[in-house]
Formats: C-alpha cells, structure tokens, sequence
C-alpha cells in the first residue's frame, strides 16, 4: 500500500491513481494526482511534479510508451514527453518537438492549458489524443506531423463526441468509443471510419451509446464498457453479444470461474452467466440492515480452492 504517510518520495496529495503503466519486468510508472510515481522492484525511486521538472499539470490521468521507449504523459495541463532513458522531461513550451501541439491539442476554447482526456500508442507508432475540450487527434511521432480527426455523424452537443476510450484490433483498426455518440472504427487501409450505434430496436447493435472503456481480448474480440451495459463485439463477423443485456447499474464485480462461466456483480443482483455469455441464473443480493438506504454493492468476487463456494 502506497501512501505519502509511508512513502517518503510521496507528497501530501499523491492519495489518488488514474493510470499505470507496466515499463518491464521491474519498472511500474503510476499517474496520481501529484506528479508521476516511479516504482521499481515495488519500492517508489523517484517522482516526476511540477515542482521538481517540467511536468506540467500535476494531476496525471495517462501514460503510455512508444516504440523508441519514450513516454507520453497527459495531465490536467496537457501533453508531456518522458525519454526512454528518463533524463528529459518536456512540454510543448521547452521543446520544439512538442510545440506543433500548442496551437492545437494544449489550448481549449478560452486560452487555457487543455486536459488530456485519453492517450494511445498504436502498433504504427500513433499516438492518439483526445482532450476535454474536446478534440481529438493523431501524432505520427515518427514524422512528428499531428492531424486533427473529425468524427463523422457527430452530435451537435460537442462533449456527445468525447473520446472516452481508444483499443487497436488484429488488424491494426483503431477502435474509438465516445461519451455519448456510440463506437467508431477507423481503418487506415483507406482513412475512413465506420459508425455504430444503440438502435432499441436492434439486437445486434451495440449495447450503449456511451462508451467508457473498450478492451480487446486474446481472441481479438473487442469489450465494450459502458454504465449500465457490458458487451462484446466481434469484428471479424460484426456481431454483438450483450453480457448483461437488462442491466440498469454499474457492474462492480466479476470472475471468471474454474469451469470457465462467469460471475459478475451490481448494486442489486449477482449474475451467473456460461461461457458462451448466456445468462445461466441471477441472484439477489440483500440490502443493507437499513432497507431505506441504498442497497449493499458488492465489490469483490472470489472463488475457493474447491471450486464449490463463491465468496
């Protein structure tokens, strides 16, 4: 447990963590919201804060790594660049590198410093940028050329169009889900994108249109998270499979069991699903002692050695 009382290198204010990022065997980086933490073999070596370096923005929301080794970090403030070897910290106002992103990615519509939003590198060595002003954007670092993206079919309500999350396929697709205007992909083959969308009337589409998280699995399926549905989709045949096709509150819990079905939990019920995703029973929970105040969540699912109890 990292906490500033235990940890000397820690300050006051590192007590919360958005995002890590698993370097090597040894090196973790950590996001807080006072700088980026350093750990390697478990133990914290070093902090990067706007006190001691360039970062700009203490609040740390994203890294991610390229293929030359260097890091990428999106703050509150904006975009940083960590080199490979850790000795260089920059932002777009002490590096010429960086500054073709100061017109755009770094300044909101009143003048300010813009908070990233979401970062990703893909496998071609993009890196994809979304910020709450909102835009969103992608970064040869290669070429260190920066193309601004505009999403077809947008919303007229702008932050509709938020990039919340980015995911590469196996075929090197960039998957990207919006806070409320569905899941697009973008194929580079031909620079187009392709759009989905929630119809109530359509099974096969996808769950929500606000996507908080997508994650692709090792068979390539694509995970899409969103606040009252889990689905996956399969982008070779373009079919949706709803885990939890009825639910109405956020999913807290889940476990993938020894004989290989699933368990997830809510606010309100405990679901027990095959390993084809098909709803097997579901259980309900009791609320707390008090029945007038909200009902118990349950936020952890465990399996005993046995495999005859669910804890």
């Amino acid at each position: 447990n990292y906490r500033y009382k235990s940890q000397s290198l820690l300050s006051s204010n590192a007590i919360g963590f958005r995002d890590f990022l698993f370097a090597n065997d040894s090196t973790t980086f950590a996001c807080s919201n006072d700088g980026l933490i350093k750990l390697v073999n478990n133990n914290i070596t070093k902090t990067y804060t706007t006190k001691n370096s360039a970062l700009q923005g203490g609040l740390v929301g994203h890294i991610e790594k390229d293929k030359n080794g260097n890091y990428w970090i999106g703050t509150v403030s904006g975009l940083n660049f960590l080199s490979s070897n850790e000795k260089n910290l920059y932002n777009h106002s002490n590096n010429s590198s960086l500054a073709v992103f100061a017109p755009l990615v770094l300044k909101d519509n009143i003048g300010n410093k813009a908070a990233i939003a979401e970062l990703k590198v893909d496998t071609k060595n993009n890196l994809w940028i979304s910020t709450w002003e909102p835009g969103l954007y992608r970064y040869n670092i290669d070429n260190n050329k920066l193309y601004k993206i505009i999403l077809p079919e947008q919303k007229k309500f702008s932050y509709d169009n938020l990039a919340l999350a980015f995911e590469e396929d196996n075929e090197g697709n960039i998957w990207i889900g919006t806070s409320n205007n569905g899941l697009y992909k973008y194929q580079y083959s031909n620079n187009s994108f392709q759009h989905f969308l929630h119809k109530a009337d359509d099974a096969q589409s996808i769950g929500s249109n606000s996507i908080e998280d997508i994650l692709k699995d090792r068979l390539g399926n694509i995970w899409l998270a969103s606040e009252n549905n889990l689905s996956v989709f399969n982008p070779t045949y373009q079919l949706i499979q709803h885990v939890l096709p009825n639910n109405t509150s956020q999913v807290t819990a889940t476990l993938v069991a020894k004989d290989k079905t699933i368990w997830a939990a809510d606010i309100e019920w405990i679901f027990h699903l095959d390993k084809s995703l098909v709803l097997i029973k579901k259980y309900r929970h009791q609320p707390n002692i008090n029945p007038t105040t909200q009902k118990g969540n349950v936020w952890g699912l465990k399996e005993s050695l046995n495999g005859e109890e669910i804890f």
